[in-house]
Order: structure tokens, then C-alpha cells, then sequence
């Protein structure tokens, strides 16, 4: 695991400096079930070793954090990007009025008004900024229902999937992980045109099914 610290910080310093706070948001969440699952599912012996672990990484993190506070521009920079509202989200014609008119016209077309024409339509010209909203006011009510419907069932069969074997899912944690990060980043970005949203959903199907086989399958060689 070592090696792997040396990538991790770049990787970090990187994300850190994209200035994003949905990316920020996102690698906390991902980041804070990953550890949970993996310390729930791990063998006793082993949490000891991933507590220490994760020190490590928060102490690389804090320093390699603090080496780039110390120039003026980056630290002028990030105070201003930690607020968590900017002017642009809250002044008249921001992000949070793009996403109040989206849901009012939403309720008046329950069926939708069609993928992309709210920006069309909208006298801010600006998309909803929330992956809710935007599917809500394009497809309507049904639409809504549906996408939320599958977020949910995703995120409880990847769950399950973990309760049920633990020991085969490993990558299923970080792809559960990710896909939650993702579900709500999706309130203050309109993340239904990532395509790799679909694909990270995807993977969490593909491996909790694949873990609920390998369960199957052993719990049949038990029997016989």
C-alpha cells in the first residue's frame, strides 16, 4: 500500500486545487463510506491496520493541504471557494433562482417539457444546477419518480450486496462509495449528462449482483 502514497498525493493536491466544491463534497462522501464499509466488513486484525493507514493519509493530506495554503494566491483563492454559498448561487438570477423556476415549471408540466429546453425557455438561459430539478422539469413526474426510484435501488443492492459478502467486495465499496458522492453532488450540478454516472451505476449492479452469485454459490457448496 505503500506505493501507492506518492500517486495519492498528486491525486490530492489535484483535487484540491480544481477549486471545486462539488469534487470536494464528492471525495468526502466517497471517501468517508468507503471507510466505513471497509472498517464494518474487514477482519478484526485488519482494522487496526486500516485505522493506521488512514492516519497516514490524513496526515500526508494535512501536510501536502498546508504546503499549498502557504502561497497567497491559492489561500486567497480557497477561503473564497469554502464558503458554501457564493454570489453567483444566491444573488437574483444565480444558481438556487435557475433551480426554483425549474421546479415551478415542473409542477405546471408534469410531463415535462423535453431534455435541455428549460435553459430555452428560462429567462436566466441557465440549466437547473440540480440533477433532480433538471429531470423533474424535462420528463416530468414519471421521469422524477423513475430516476429516484433507480438511485435508491442502486444504492440498496450495492449495500446489501456488502451485508451479504462481505469478503468478495472490495471494489464494490469504492464503486458504492463514488456512486453515493455522485447522488449528492447531483443537488448543486446537473450530473444526469455524466456519462460516467451511468457507468459507475453500472458497475455497483454488475458487482453486487456478481457477489450475490459467489454467496449463492457457496452457501450451495455448504449444503451439499
Amino acid at each position: 500500500m505503500l506505493w501507492s502514497l506518492p500517486a495519492f498525493r498528486v491525486l490530492l493536491i489535484a483535487l484540491f486545487l480544481s477549486f471545486s466544491r462539488g469534487a470536494w463534497i464528492n471525495f468526502l462522501i466517497g471517501a468517508g463510506i468507503f471507510l466505513v464499509l471497509s472498517y464494518a466488513t474487514v477482519e478484526p486484525r485488519q482494522r487496526a491496520r486500516l485505522v493506521g493507514f488512514t492516519l497516514m493519509l490524513t496526515v500526508i493530506a494535512a501536510i501536502a493541504i498546508a504546503i499549498a495554503l502557504s502561497f497567497e494566491e491559492i489561500r486567497s483563492l480557497f477561503v473564497q471557494r469554502f464558503q458554501l454559498v457564493q454570489d453567483y448561487d444566491a444573488e437574483e438570477g444565480g444558481r438556487f433562482d435557475s433551480m426554483r423556476g425549474a421546479m415551478w415549471m415542473a409542477l405546471n408540466y408534469p410531463l415535462g417539457i423535453g431534455p435541455d429546453q428549460w435553459p430555452r425557455v428560462s429567462a436566466l438561459h441557465l440549466m437547473p444546477h440540480n440533477i433532480y430539478a433538471n429531470v423533474f422539469v424535462s420528463g416530468g413526474l414519471i421521469s422524477l419518480i423513475g430516476f429516484v426510484g433507480l438511485t435508491i435501488m442502486t444504492l440498496r443492492t450495492g449495500y446489501r450486496a456488502v451485508k451479504l459478502n462481505p469478503a468478495y467486495c472490495g471494489v464494490l465499496i469504492v464503486a458504492l462509495g463514488t456512486f453515493a458522492g455522485h447522488v449528492v453532488e447531483g443537488l448543486i450540478i446537473d450530473s444526469n449528462h455524466w456519462r460516467h454516472l451511468y457507468i459507475v451505476m453500472g458497475l455497483v449492479w454488475g458487482l453486487a449482483l456478481a457477489a450475490e452469485a459467489h454467496a449463492a454459490r457457496n452457501h450451495g457448496a455448504q449444503l451439499r
